[in-house]
């Protein structure tokens, strides 16, 4: 087999989502602060909020689940992966200032007004120590319906809600962007649909570069994107590497795969191995 050759580009892979709602998302990152004057979220069924930083000290006020509270200090989304003693951070809400743990605390939260529902966002650290990023979807600001965890494989990220692209027994798609920002590590990108009370895992898909050497990138065509079709998700896969700089002998290798979209799932299941003869 003949080698082909290419000029070699490699470019950040936000994928067609992030451009659909670029003017409206955060983009977080681990090791970078929520500034002060800036909100974050009260991401446990009551939230203490103290006189003083500490446990022993008065609670002024107890604060229900998706209270919005005003950052006091800039705060480290990486603090409320602390698992023992994390740390109190200093907020305003309703007029008082105190102090809450930042393990209670949620670095964002989606609405949706139409079915009074809302999603909060927090950092974790699981077992295997793999950075994580739970989500909870909750009906009207008081009852957690959902739970979920998601793999956090990159230290950048933004996160927010899509219509449903095409998809039958979807109200919503809740879509994770995740940065490969520096070479070698993962980026990608989460979906997840989303109908009231059901939040379910469409698929995870990779970006990742290494210098002029090697890319991969994976997405999705759903049934109202450009190339898209009725009742099918499209996965396209491409893979660059350089064999030969001096000749710009690159090997692309192109995956496709077409999935049915029935009953709310992808048929087969995004991680089912191809069938072979």
């Amino acid at each position: 087999m003949r080698a082909q050759n290419y000029i070699f580009i490699v470019v950040f892979f936000f994928l067609n989502d992030f451009s659909f709602a670029q003017e409206s998302v955060k983009v977080f990152g681990v090791y970078e602060p929520i500034k002060k004057g800036e909100k974050v979220y009260v991401f446990e069924e009551i939230c203490a909020l103290k006189a003083q930083a500490n446990l022993s000290s008065k609670t002024l006020m107890e604060i229900p689940l998706g209270e919005a509270l005003t950052l006091e200090t800039d705060y480290l989304i990486k603090e409320s992966l602390r698992i023992t003693n994390p740390p109190f951070i200093k907020v305003r809400f309703r007029g008082k200032t105190g102090y809450v743990r930042s393990s209670s605390l949620a670095f964002e939260k989606l609405v949706y007004e139409k079915e009074e529902t809302s999603f909060l966002f927090q950092l974790n650290s699981p077992k295997d120590t793999i950075h994580g990023i739970t989500i909870k979807e909750v009906y009207a600001n008081k009852t957690v319906l959902n739970e979920v965890k998601e793999p956090l494989p990159a230290e950048s990220f933004s996160i927010y809600l899509s219509d449903n692209k095409g998809l039958t027994d979807v109200e919503k798609l809740l879509i994770i962007d995740f940065y490969a920002e520096a070479c070698g590590m993962n980026g990608g990108i989460a979906y997840y649909s989303w109908s009231p009370s059901k939040l379910a895992l469409i698929a995870n898909l990779v970006a990742l570069f290494d210098a002029d050497v090697y890319a991969k990138e994976e997405k999705l065509i759903f049934p109202t994107d450009e190339g898209g079709k009725d009742g099918t998700v499209l996965f396209y896969s491409e893979t660059n590497e350089l064999v030969d700089e001096a000749t710009e002998w690159i090997n692309k290798t192109v995956v496709t795969r077409t999935y049915q979209w029935k009953d709310g799932a992808l048929l087969p299941s995004f991680n089912a191995p191809a069938e072979t003869e």
